[in-house]
């Protein structure tokens, strides 16, 4: 069994706010890397095509039917305008494919183009009909360990010719200790949630599979570095030996477009980012031949799955582009 122990550096006098943005900055560390791609052809499109267009018009049928292990949860259809200056219509909707399972999925129309993100995550059990402070979370406070808690996530970004996907495996709740900057502990600690595995895959094919229980990477000689651009947005390169790459850009923006000097380092910010602005991801890898995935997330919709008194509705899995 992997040690379910992590530690976050925090500064002596450090309050709740310096706590967070400690364990968020240890939580992108650690799992930044995560991510895969594959292609899809023609009769993929259409089956995606055909799945949204038939959960569109079970909506109604969905909410009638409450007990059916598959409805909606939530929905947000907004249009608004990306970095390169391109009006996007966004779709977001919030569904139960199974009685164990949440899943999100965003749709990014352009006029020439389609892209999409799924987010699934798979519990160690059925879930209540209110998912409100169960969905979409990886970290509580040291009173609340919870019983109930993903398992698996899987996440995929496509543009439906190219495709990253990452997978997050036998996830368990582990004790996150927090210190000092001197390395005493600290009487606060939180819970995480942590993978024991994690895959990636570049167009069908397994490109690195991470085992954090001994932090083992196969293969080996991956490189990986990051940044930031002047107006604050950031990216990360990672090249693999086989002379490939991926690289990820992530942008917080506004209606219009504007790109947002923010960031998640404070509570505040991840809150004002939730509330207010939208997130622009664009991807690029050596097999997607000069096309990139650009996807718009518009994270106010979880608001609704967060409790008055959460520490905060930030979730490391669902808002970094990993």
């Amino acid at each position: 069994m992997p040690k379910a122990n992590a530690r976050v550096a925090e500064g002596a006098g450090g309050n709740g706010e310096m706590k967070l943005k400690k364990l968020i900055l240890a939580v992108v560390l650690t799992f930044i890397s995560a991510t895969s791609v594959f292609s899809f052809d023609r009769d993929d499109r259409e089956r995606f095509r055909r799945e949204i267009d038939r959960e569109k018009r079970d909506f109604e049928f969905d909410r009638k039917e409450v007990n059916q292990a598959k409805f909606w949860d939530a929905r947000l259809n907004k249009v608004i305008t990306d970095i390169h200056g391109n009006r996007v219509r966004v779709e977001q909707f919030v569904t139960r494919p199974a009685s164990n399972q949440v899943k999100f999925t965003a749709i990014s129309r352009r006029k020439n183009r389609l892209d999409y993100m799924w987010f699934l995550q798979e519990f160690n059990g059925d879930l209540p009909r209110d998912i409100v402070g169960i969905a979409f979370r990886d970290q509580w406070t040291e009173d609340e360990k919870p019983t109930l808690y993903p398992i698996t996530q899987t996440y995929i970004h496509s543009n439906t010719i190219d495709s990253i996907e990452h997978r997050w495996e036998q996830m368990y709740i582990g004790k996150i200790e927090l210190r000092t900057s001197n390395g005493s502990p600290m009487e606060d600690y939180l819970w995480g949630l942590i993978p024991t595995y994690l895959s990636l895959k570049i167009n069908g094919q397994l490109k690195k599979r991470i085992d954090f229980s001994d932090m083992s990477a196969i293969p080996t000689g991956i490189q990986w570095n990051y940044g930031q651009y002047p107006d604050g947005s950031r990216w990360s390169l990672e090249e693999y030996p086989d002379n490939t790459f991926l690289k990820r850009e992530q942008y917080i923006i506004d209606d219009d477009g504007k790109v947002v000097n923010i960031w998640y380092d404070k509570v505040s910010n991840i809150n004002e980012i939730l509330e207010k602005y939208n997130i622009e991801r664009i991807f690029t890898a050596f097999e997607f031949n000069g096309r990139t995935i650009d996807i718009i997330l518009i994270p106010r919709i979880f608001l609704k799955y967060v409790l008055a008194n959460s520490l905060s509705p930030y979730n490391g899995y669902l808002l970094w582009a990993y």
